[in-house]
C-alpha cells in the first residue's frame, strides 16, 4: 500500500508543479502489446495496469497481493487502445491535454514504425495510460482524424 501511496505522490508533485493552467495529465505507461484492452478509450484501475501489460503486481512481502485501496483515488486512468497492429514499432502518445467548453481534451498521435523498418510479423495491440486528476469534468480523447471516445465526468461520492 506504500508504494502505491508513494507513485501517486511523485505524480502529483510533478503534476502540481507545472506552474500554468495546462490540465493535470500525465502518460503513465505507454505499451507496445496490451491485448487485454480492447480497441478505443476505456477508464482502468491501477490494480489493472501489471495485466493490461501481461504481468502481475508485485505481491507483498508475505507473499498475500497487495490490498484494494480503503477509498476512491483522487485521479483517473484513462486507456486508450489502437487495437491489433500488423507488425511491432507502432506506439500512442500524449500529444496534448486542453479544456474545451468544461471537456478535458486529451490528444493522442500514432506513431508508426519507419517504412523501410524490418520488423517481426507479429501483431501488436500499442495502448497508452494516462492518469488526471480532473474527475469531475467529461474526457474526449482525439487524433488528427478525429474523435477515438469520450468518459463522462465521475459522480460526487454522496454526501458532497
Amino acid at each position: 500500500m506504500k508504494w502505491r501511496a508513494g507513485l501517486i505522490a511523485i505524480v502529483w508533485s510533478v503534476l502540481g508543479g507545472c506552474g500554468n493552467d495546462a490540465p493535470d495529465v500525465i502518460t503513465l505507461m505507454a505499451h507496445g502489446d496490451c491485448k487485454r484492452l480492447i480497441a478505443g478509450v476505456s477508464e482502468v484501475r491501477f490494480e489493472d495496469l501489471a495485466g493490461i501489460r501481461g504481468s502481475q503486481l508485485l505481491m507483498l512481502e508475505d507473499g498475500a497481493p497487495a490490498a484494494a485501496p480503503s477509498s476512491e483515488p483522487d485521479f483517473r486512468l484513462i486507456a486508450v487502445s489502437a487495437g491489433a497492429r500488423p507488425t511491432p514499432g507502432y506506439a500512442l502518445e500524449l500529444d496534448g491535454a486542453r479544456f474545451d467548453q468544461g471537456v478535458l481534451v486529451l490528444t493522442i498521435a500514432l506513431n508508426e514504425p519507419p517504412a523501410d523498418a524490418q520488423l517481426a510479423q507479429v501483431v501488436s495491440h500499442p495502448c497508452l495510460i494516462v492518469a488526471t486528476s480532473h474527475q469531475r469534468v467529461p474526457i474526449e480523447v482525439r487524433n488528427s482524424e478525429g474523435v477515438l471516445g469520450s468518459l463522462p465526468p465521475v459522480s460526487a461520492p454522496s454526501g458532497q
